[in-house]
């Protein structure tokens, strides 16, 4: 036995010794190649950057020098890649190699020690150290190689070229202050760093990205429920009267490809959704005033993806989350775990798995955003977190845990006690928590159950309620949140709570939707419609629009008395939430996306 393991040890030793020899190799070739043709110069892109120079209005050369340029960061990523895995791999298998042989070194000669001292053993020795400090060298060389190649990448993007194609950029979109470029290698996996071309006036000086604010998500509907995900659109002019049979008032109608239960969020001219099957998990974007799918983006698995995906109910399915965007970048996250980033052009910038969530309906929190941090909800049956990623390369920023059993509701933003908090709902605990830090502010044992619906948020108040457990109103004191008072009437299931001026209205999976008044929780008004509700409530342009299952949209009068304007059949069954933009409404029912127009 002794024997054979000391056979084993050598053939490793060998083996390893070998391969990393051939690594170290290539890694050198790898070097001089890069130094004699640069993977990332290109003469085609120099020169059309110094014709735009004579003619800066040439939208033809300005689309040329992006797709040079589009082709040199390729090639630069590429290279990157091709280095870090190269290094890597050649110091595993040193590290291997020069482990074994210290092994044998303790044991037993790698050349067998002869019965007396000759002149052969004497060379045999000689010619073996010779051979162990000539794969050293070779081993430093390599790594000396990459850390030169390493040096030339590092550079290209502060070179003259790669400012004037910036300052060209610049003269297209002067609005835009950054473009983010990051890449996850497909093939391996793996999350490359993020890159950042500054596009600022003048370009010479080097500034952050410029990330989103409540301002900015305030003239958009970028997440679920729109602005912070509080059901509060700050849209105006938005349509009430439209006919799905005849086509009245109808912008377009688009049938998605795949299916999900995620709502559309909409960015200026964009609107996107996400849709999964067992095979593919599919980012859409279309366009606003056609309704035209602009492109369509398979997401690649990441490290950690399932093989083959979680199994879900039908009524959630393996694409509920509710994207988020910036205006710069969409981010998704589907049951599998996997949560990715693209930009609004359809790029890919950074794909990571952060578990497969383990959930006997399905994973549906929705995504949330504030500047550079994007928020997930990550409450499974193992345990409850919440997660903080950096948008720019998927960076985990930090990591809550929580003491609560498994949810499917989504976290909201809001400005409590003068801090920007996260508040979550599950069972049993509705808590707040510092947007910047993750720390948690506040908590209060108020859900049990199941719990779907979100938080809501109004006059300093958080409303929260779930089916067979409560209505409650807080008061989010931080470290002594108390429930203001509760109702146990009526209860939703899915549908999360919508609080504006001084009510709050609440509707159920059984048909019913009430309304309550904020300060002491008397009931303003109640109305059956029929069908039961998942869709949410939304505000918009003083209207409450509300969804039922069975495809009818409710729109009524905001206010204390219930007052009807008008109800409209979607021609499918309704389980999203529609998104806003000025004059504009957008909902899906089935797998159709409906533009509505004024």
């Amino acid at each position: 036995m002794k024997e054979q393991k000391i056979e084993n040890i050598k053939w490793v030793a060998r083996i390893s010794g070998a391969f990393s020899i051939i690594v170290a190799i290539l890694l050198i070739v790898n070097y001089i190649q890069i130094k004699s043709h640069s993977p990332v110069e290109n003469k085609a892109l120099e020169s059309i950057v110094a014709q735009l120079k004579n003619d800066p209005n040439n939208h033809d050369l300005m689309e040329a020098v992006r797709n040079l340029d589009l082709i040199a960061r390729k090639a630069w990523f590429t290279a990157q890649w091709q280095l870090n895995t190269g290094a890597l791999l050649l110091i595993i298998g040193s590290i291997v190699c020069f482990g074994s042989l210290r092994w044998l070194s303790k044991h037993f000669a790698i050349i067998g020690e002869p019965e007396e001292k000759t002149t052969t053993g004497d060379t045999q020795k000689q010619t073996q150290r010779a051979i162990n400090i000539g794969a050293l060298l070779l081993i430093l060389a390599a790594l000396w190689g990459v850390m030169g190649s390493k040096t030339y990448f590092d550079t290209y993007k502060n070179t003259p070229a790669m400012l004037a194609v910036a300052d060209t950029i610049v003269q297209e979109q002067p609005k835009v202050e950054v473009i983010t470029v990051t890449n996850a290698d497909s093939a391996t996996n793996t999350t490359a760093k993020s890159d950042t071309v500054i596009l600022a006036e003048p370009v010479a000086k080097v500034a952050e990205p410029r990330f989103a604010t409540f301002a900015d998500f305030k003239m958009q509907h970028a997440t679920f429920r729109g602005p912070w995900g509080q059901g509060v659109s700050y849209a105006k002019n938005t349509p009430t009267d439209w006919d799905v049979a005849s086509g009245k008032n109808i912008a377009w109608k688009t049938v998605l490809p795949l299916h999900g239960f995620n709502s559309p969020i909409i960015w200026d001219s964009k609107i996107f959704v996400a849709g999964a099957d067992a095979k593919k998990r599919s980012l859409f974007c279309i366009d606003k005033n056609s309704g035209k799918i602009l492109w369509q983006k398979e997401i690649e698995k990441a490290a950690g993806s399932p093989a083959s995906p979680p199994k879900v109910t039908d009524d959630t399915g393996l694409s509920a989350p509710t994207l988020a965007t910036d205006g710069q970048r969409v981010y998704a996250i589907f049951a599998t775990g996997d949560l990715a980033a693209y930009t609004v052009n359809g790029e890919p910038l950074w794909t990571i798995n952060i578990g497969v969530p383990t959930n006997h309906y399905g994973h549906s929190s929705s995504l949330q955003l504030l500047e550079n941090k994007l928020y997930v909800q990550y409450d499974t049956g193992k345990g409850g977190k919440l997660l903080a990623f950096n948008v720019l390369n998927g960076e985990k920023l930090w990591e809550t845990v929580r003491a609560v059993k498994i949810s499917w509701s989504s976290p909201i933003l809001a400005k409590i006690n003068n801090t920007v908090q996260l508040v979550l709902t599950a069972d049993p605990l509705v808590a707040g928590y510092d947007a910047e830090s993750g720390k948690e502010l506040w908590k209060i044992a108020s859900l049990s159950g199941e719990v779907g619906p979100s938080a809501a948020y109004a006059n300093g108040k958080v409303f929260a309620v779930n089916e067979y457990a409560k209505f409650a109103a807080i008061n989010p004191t931080n470290g002594t949140a108390s429930e203001l008072w509760e109702s146990s009437e009526y209860l939703a299931e899915v549908s999360s709570p919508l609080a504006a001026d001084n009510w709050v209205i609440v509707a159920t999976s059984y048909g019913m939707a009430a309304c309550y008044d904020q300060t002491n929780g008397e009931k303003l008004w109640e109305n059956d419609f029929g069908e039961g509700f998942y869709s949410s409530p939304i505000l918009a342009d003083g209207k409450i629009y509300l969804a039922d299952m069975g495809g009818t949209m409710h729109i009524m009068k905001a206010g204390n008395n219930f007052e009807l304007i008008a109800e409209h059949d979607m021609g499918g069954k309704v389980f999203t939430t529609p998104a806003f933009a000025d004059g504009f409404m957008c909902i899906k029912a089935g797998n159709t996306l409906f533009g509505i127009k004024k």
